[in-house]
């Protein structure tokens, strides 16, 4: 069920009326698809300081480099744009929604948890790029898939139950 608090408005329709997107939903993912200039990462800064003013945290993965820098200087955003800092992020993702998932299992109330957000930029070369940072770090031993692209698929299926979108 939809909330105030997990309610993002996304701009007006013909009636001036709100369109809004949920995180409540079954899969509260947002593609954003434009050509240059468009107004994507606009749009998409709207929707992240809505939900900045309501408390979330917010992980920005920008493999662009320069889509969300007004993030970089926000206290407490975790940013990543090298190879080393995406893979580093997105591993970090995948352990903070295993010890959610964890708290959860022995009774933690979800609702407890601070709502993460992650905004993934350009993750067609950034998958590119990760894969090709774990090629040059892997150690004998290591799995064949980097844990960065296994945390990026674990975060997008398993994320709106503990808090992170």
């Amino acid at each position: 069920m939809a909330t105030a608090d997990t309610e993002v408005a996304v701009g007006h329709g013909p009636d001036m009326a709100t369109v809004a997107m949920s995180l409540a939903l079954e899969s509260p993912h947002a593609a954003i698809a434009g050509g240059s200039g468009a107004g994507k990462s606009e749009l998409l800064a709207f929707m992240v300081g809505q939900l900045m003013r309501r408390g979330y945290g917010v992980a920005c993965l920008d493999a662009k480099f320069t889509s969300h820098m007004w993030l970089r200087r926000v206290p407490g955003v975790l940013y990543a744009s090298e190879s080393e800092e995406l893979h580093e992020a997105l591993v970090w993702l995948d352990a903070e929604l295993l010890r959610r998932a964890r708290f959860v299992s022995k009774g933690g109330n979800p609702a407890t948890l601070v709502p993460i957000v992650a905004v993934l930029e350009e993750m067609n070369g950034a998958s590119n790029r990760l894969r090709a940072y774990w090629r040059e770090i892997k150690a004998t031993g290591d799995p064949m898939m980097s844990p960065a692209l296994t945390a990026l698929g674990n975060l997008s299926s398993m994320g709106r139950e503990l808090r992170m979108h």
